[in-house]
């Protein structure tokens, strides 16, 4: 039950307030007889039975509630007293929840007029609250002296009972949508509009005068017509309009019922039933017919449905009256439309084809004659864009009492689609059998699911059994090409040795078919290995045949005893190898994956197999080897290339820093084995050692350790390649080197060279190259110094330095250091500006030692 909001409660309370007036004021003004003191017809009686009715219970309090108090102030207002008023309202609410109570359990689904049996419960509920309603009226009025019982109680009834009449066509409408749906319609509404208009007008001429010449039985005319062609809503307001104006137009002395006396009122309620039931009548026979309309289109639109899915059409010819009719599958077969051409036999016979035409008319001409139903024949029908149709047409005669033809009933049927599937079918045999004739290399057999006996035998199971087709087609039996071992084995696991149930039982296994490895013998005797496959197939007329397909696994069997013999070959050499060697993966989304090593590789890089597995290959190297050989993984996973080669420095791992020589190939085997390298490595700590050994005393003073004169010379020319800045180089000269190498011997001058070194070198900045030239001579390259003053501070610190007291164990000294500064200019070149220095440090020495002088170049 549908409970209110306090809104929607509200607002049903108002509107059936208003309601309640306006139809109360309608019915006391209007459509009241004075001289009855009784309405003609309560509008308000049918106007709350439609809100009790349609609206779901949960509204019934607001309704009941505004609909009471309209309709009680409404008679006060007509001088009705408190306690008259007080009894209408409670026989108003007591009448309208009786109905919908009794409605509600009699229609579970909804009251509605659609059939008579709906039509009398329907009117049995009305009446006994009516009765009801009456009666709670009638009976304290006159206790209290305001009339006779029977008058009030008939005056009630009869206008409570002619008002919930004249709403009763809103019943004929189940759902709000219904009636929404039936309201939309732009044309009725516009011919409701006119109907509406015609009907007001015929009413008022009949009622509102009091004209002789025209029946009143026109106006019923326009609502009847309405009934049958605008529903019933519509119906049901036109009649309202009239029941007003011939109520109104009757008490006010015009009409057919003016002239009544007494019966005045009752006969206008007599004439507005009779109309309204009319027009319930009209309505109903209009649904019947619409609904009669729409079951034979779906019947007709069913019709062409199975026509369109089962490629028919029908027609029938009365040879009587030459009547003919053809059903849309006709006019499709024949490519005409419906709307443009008219049923007819020569339109029929001139689309057959010319070839075809003179015997299928001989044969109707024969039907005609003998009365005997013809079966089907086939012929082509040409439609009109030149394309044809194959069909099969079935012809039946009906004959009258006297055995003479009066009709002809036809079906045809397109079986175009039918005979080009057969086409294709038996092209598909055709191809299958040229296949199986071009497999000379496979033996494929069929055999029957029935007998067990070899109905099919190609080329290759000829070549490959030694049997002739036709030796083994029709005799031979699957079991004739296995060994008897191959045979037993076969029975016992299955438990038969009839050959179409031992069939039967391997193609139930999981599967579409099954395959097996088995030993096959030839005609002669001979045995070789094969891969015996069988599948079943199920032919269209449901008959079954086993298919089954023989390879010779000769040279398969061999090719695998030599692929394990290399890949035993492959292990031990692999493991055995004193090269470090690793299988690792190339995965496009993770290269580099070890999936392999041997002994070699776990020793070089001192770790066991099982913590490598797994790793990957660029983990055991340091930066930036690591990066480098994630690069070439990425290149060779997309294939871009195959092999690579580079020197690698794998992390400390207690035995010192070593280095390696990786090479690693790429390995693609074909179907669906994983791609992955072959990576071997070389240990070249000991080589990488020397070189470095060998490099380092090539380029490097051998006493001090100080970078030599041709590492200056390069380090000279990359800077001036690369310089944004000036570069500065300070060359030094040792001022009284050579009394302390003469008066305190070698070992003392070399070992103030090097404290010479020494002090040089804390006097420069980091990035700063310090040289030993050779004897006492010294060179600084200073990139980047940005004038003179920067390099004058430089070399002052180093002369002040160098002039400071050497202690060389046996003897304490002092010497001093001549520099000579010279800063590069464009294009300048190492050699020149080393020359340029070098004479700036002689101007030094000539100007009395240990002094600066900056070239004036």
């Amino acid at each position: 039950m549908t409970r209110p909001t306090h809104r929607s409660w509200s607002t049903c309370l108002v509107a059936c307030f208003a309601l309640a007036v306006v139809t109360s004021e309608l019915g006391l003004r209007l459509l009241q007889d004075q001289a009855l003191h009784t309405s003609v017809w309560w509008p308000l009686a049918g106007a709350g039975l439609a809100l009790m009715v349609r609206l779901p219970r949960g509204y019934w309090l607001p309704v009941i509630a505004g609909i009471d108090s309209g309709q009680f102030l409404s008679a006060l207002g007509h001088g009705y007293g408190l306690t008259s008023s007080a009894a209408i309202a409670l026989a108003t609410a007591g009448e309208l929840i009786a109905i919908a109570t009794l409605l509600g359990r009699v229609f579970p689904g909804g009251a509605r007029l659609d059939t008579p049996r709906h039509a009398a419960g329907f009117t049995g509920c009305v009446v006994a609250g009516v009765v009801l309603g009456s009666t709670v009226y009638a009976v304290p009025q006159t206790l209290w002296g305001n009339g006779d019982l029977l008058a009030l109680w008939a005056g009630c009834f009869s206008a409570h009972a002619l008002g919930m009449l004249l709403v009763s066509p809103v019943f004929l409408v189940a759902t709000y949508d219904e009636a929404r749906d039936e309201l939309r319609e732009r044309r009725a509404n516009l011919e409701w509009l006119a109907q509406f208009v015609v009907v007001g007008a015929l009413g008022a001429v009949m009622f509102a005068t009091r004209q002789q010449l025209v029946p009143s039985v026109v106006c019923s005319l326009p609502l009847l017509w309405g009934g049958l062609r605008l529903g019933a809503l519509r119906s049901m307001v036109s009649l309202q309009l009239l029941a007003v104006v011939a109520t109104v137009g009757t008490l006010h002395g015009g009409g057919p019922f003016a002239d009544t006396g007494w019966a005045r009122t009752p006969t206008t309620q007599m004439a507005l039933a009779s109309l309204t039931l009319l027009l319930l009548f009209s309505v109903l026979a209009a649904r019947a017919k619409n609904e009669a309309l729409r079951l034979s289109e779906d019947r007709a639109a069913a019709l062409t449905k199975a026509e369109e899915l089962t490629g028919t059409g029908s027609g029938m010819l009365d040879l009587k009256t030459g009547q003919v009719t053809w059903t849309p599958g006709v006019y499709r077969h024949l490519g005409l439309d419906p709307a443009t051409v008219a049923p007819d036999p020569q339109h029929y016979f001139a689309a057959i084809h010319p070839d075809d035409r003179e015997r299928v008319m001989n044969t109707v001409r024969e039907m005609m004659a003998t009365g005997e139903t013809r079966i089907g024949h086939e012929y082509r029908l040409m439609h009109p864009d030149g394309s044809q149709r194959l069909v099969v047409g079935r012809t039946e005669p009906e004959t009258d009492d006297s055995g003479r033809v009066v009709r002809l009933h036809s079906t045809v049927h397109d079986i175009t689609a039918l005979r080009e599937t057969q086409a294709a079918r038996a092209r598909s045999d055709s191809e299958l059998a040229a296949v199986l004739e071009a497999l000379t290399e496979t033996a494929v057999l069929t055999t029957s699911a029935v007998t067990g006996i070899v109905t099919r035998f190609n080329r290759g199971a000829e070549r490959l059994l030694g049997w002739e087709a036709g030796e083994a087609i029709g005799s031979a039996r699957p079991s004739t090409f296995l060994t008897p071992e191959t045979r037993r084995a076969i029975a016992n696991r299955l438990g038969t040795d009839d050959q179409a149930l031992a069939f039967e039982a391997m193609s139930r296994r999981p599967g579409k078919s099954v395959t097996e490895q088995t030993i096959c013998v030839r005609k002669d005797g001979t045995r070789f290995p094969a891969q015996l496959t069988i599948t079943t197939h199920v032919a269209p007329d449901g008959s079954r045949e086993f298919i089954g397909v023989i390879t010779d696994l000769t040279e398969v069997m061999r090719a695998q005893a030599e692929l394990g013999e290399s890949q035993d070959r492959f292990r031990r050499a692999f493991e055995g190898a004193p090269l470090a060697m690793a299988i690792v993966g190339l995965d496009p989304i993770d290269p580099g994956v070890i999936n392999r090593v041997n002994q070699a590789l776990s020793e070089f890089v001192g770790r066991p197999a099982t913590a490598l597995l797994g790793r990957r290959i660029a983990d055991l190297t340091a930066e930036p080897s690591a990066t480098r050989i994630t690069e070439l993984l990425v290149r060779m996973a997309d294939g871009e290339i195959h092999e690579a080669r580079d020197d690698i420095q794998l992390l400390e791992c207690g035995d010192g820093e070593k280095w390696g020589r990786m090479a690693a190939s790429a390995v693609r085997p074909s179907g669906d084995t994983a791609a992955y390298l072959i990576v071997m490595i070389e240990d070249i700590t000991a080589r990488r050692e020397l070189t470095e050994r060998l490099h380092h005393e090539a380029t490097h003073d051998a006493l001090t350790g100080l970078p030599n004169r041709s590492h200056l010379h390069r380090e000279l020319d990359r800077t001036l390649r690369q310089q944004v800045r000036p570069v500065a180089v300070l060359y030094i000269d040792l001022d009284g080197f050579k009394a302390v190498n003469d008066t305190a011997g070698h070992a003392a001058g070399d070992a103030l060279l090097k404290q010479a070194a020494d002090r040089i070198a804390a006097c420069v900045r980091a990035d700063d190259v310090v040289a030993r030239l050779g004897g006492d001579e010294f060179a600084v390259l200073c990139p980047g110094i940005a004038d003179a003053d920067i390099a004058l501070e430089v070399a002052r610190r180093i002369v002040a330095s160098i002039g400071e007291e050497f202690d060389l164990t046996l003897a304490r000294v002092r010497i001093g250091a001549s520099v000579g500064v010279a800063l590069s200019t464009t294009d300048d070149t190492g050699p020149a500006l080393l020359h340029a220095a070098d004479e700036a440090m002689y101007r030094a020495k000539r100007g009395g030692k240990g002094r600066v002088r900056v070239s004036s170049r």
